[in-house]
């Protein structure tokens, strides 16, 4: 993942940071945009790298906006090989 960017504003960069986000959300899912957005920015030394808006955009696209949505999802997966 690449942190030199400050911000999230063409979709090239927004489509590097989807899976990464989506691991995330998956893994932790009683973590909140902020908190995924916050994560984030860790990884790459507290720069800016995703907003918490557009975590919570990415989340709706793919069906995850809720802790309930993560982890149907989660147990929706689990046992299959």
């Amino acid at each position: 993942m690449s942190c030199r960017r400050r911000g999230v504003r063409d979709r090239r960069a927004r489509r590097r940071l989807r899976e990464p986000l989506i691991d995330m959300a998956l893994n932790q899912p009683e973590l909140g945009s902020p908190s995924i957005a916050r994560k984030l920015a860790d990884r790459c030394d507290g720069a800016a790298v995703i907003s918490p808006r557009t975590v919570q955009l990415i989340l709706r696209e793919v069906g995850l906006s809720t802790v309930e949505a993560r982890r149907s999802r989660l147990s929706g997966s689990a046992g299959v090989a």
